[in-house]
């Protein structure tokens, strides 16, 4: 199977769209939704996440999301990239993974960062269907978030998304606007969306 890396400049990639046609064909990081997280750390490392107070836990910690930044240090793209996994899987298979990197105060910057990256895999993917939209974030419906969402058959998608958070939670929360390159499968996109959010 043929991957791809997505990254954050444009490139060409002497390859045609129907020689990767799912969502496994892609790299953050040089890992891949699909992966056991066993092939990149090792169990002591990923229990240790799992435990932390930065790992959110979704309803009955059916899915976990673990920051790997600390386990993977010599990151090349990003400056954070966090999988979501099944605690409860012994294989530790990867159902979602995201890289991010901080724009304070740059919204412009990331949009720009943003449809650089749409603009690339528009040109591989000719055939997903694409969708944009602004919204409010979900946390804090001051603040929002712009994204485009490539939808593959099987419901799969890749996120490229930008948010915008407002001054008050940037103070209180200490966060940044950042821009996300996100792969989710549908399982996990469906558990979502049938309430798997604490």
């Amino acid at each position: 199977m043929k991957r791809f890396l997505i990254i954050l400049i444009l490139i060409f990639i002497p390859q045609t769209p129907s020689q990767a046609d799912d969502i496994r064909d892609f790299q953050i990081e040089g890992i891949s939704v699909g992966d056991s997280l066993l092939d990149h750390f090792s169990e002591e490392e990923i229990k240790k996440e799992i435990q932390t107070g930065y790992a959110y836990h979704y309803k009955n910690s059916a899915f976990v999301i673990i920051g790997l930044d600390i386990l993977k240090s010599n990151l090349e793209t990003y400056q954070h990239l966090s999988a979501t996994i099944k605690p409860a899987d012994p294989k530790y298979i990867i159902y979602a993974l995201k890289g991010s990197i901080k724009f304070q105060n740059e919204i412009n910057k990331c949009i720009k960062k943003r449809d650089a990256i749409v603009i690339n895999v528009k040109n591989m993917f000719k055939n997903l269907k694409i969708k944009k939209k602004d919204i409010k974030h979900g946390y804090d419906d001051e603040s929002l978030v712009y994204t485009h969402e490539f939808k593959f058959p099987n419901k799969d998608e890749i996120r490229i998304f930008c948010v915008d958070w407002v001054a008050k939670t940037e103070i209180e929360k200490g966060w940044s606007d950042g821009l996300h390159v996100s792969l989710v499968t549908w399982e996990l996109i469906d558990f979502i969306n049938k309430g798997g959010m604490k």
